[in-house]
């Protein structure tokens, strides 16, 4: 999947990117640049000229995209499930809820400590379109 969006700043490898609406976004619907405004760090491809103002292609693995929207979703709600029939023993709905609950919240707690000790994956910038050069307006005599 590939996005397309300004860069906002370099830091030595690294570019802060900020997403732009462009005639395509009405039909689009991309979960990645689909709020305008939303900035986000990319890693820039060796060999690449970029410079701030610059339009960049930032390319996403898309298997990476739908692993980590699967994973948010999907082990919360198993965890809250396992909860919430481990205490069906106890014969009480507002435990076997409050299990629930604590399942959801182990869920996000396991998928923020995974997040927190692995090192980011940062989207990669695989193209430069050099920033339009604006000419000066000449005044009539």
């Amino acid at each position: 999947m590939t996005e397309r969006a300004t860069i906002i700043a370099i830091d030595g490898s690294e570019a802060t990117l900020q997403c732009f609406e462009h005639q395509g976004c009405a039909k689009c619907g991309s979960a990645f640049c689909n709020v305008n405004a939303r900035t986000y760090r990319a890693t820039i491809s060796a060999g690449l000229d970029a410079h701030v103002g610059d339009q960049a292609d930032v390319f996403v693995p898309p298997a990476k995209a739908v692993a980590a929207g699967f994973s948010v979703l999907i082990l919360p709600l198993v965890l809250f499930i396992g909860g919430y029939f481990a205490l069906q023993s106890t014969g009480s709905e507002p435990l076997q809820v409050l299990g629930g609950f604590a399942g959801l919240a182990a869920g996000f707690a396991l998928l923020w400590l995974r997040a927190r000790n692995r090192p980011q994956e940062l989207p990669r910038v695989v193209a430069i379109s050099p920033a339009p050069s604006v000419q000066p307006l000449e005044l009539g005599s």
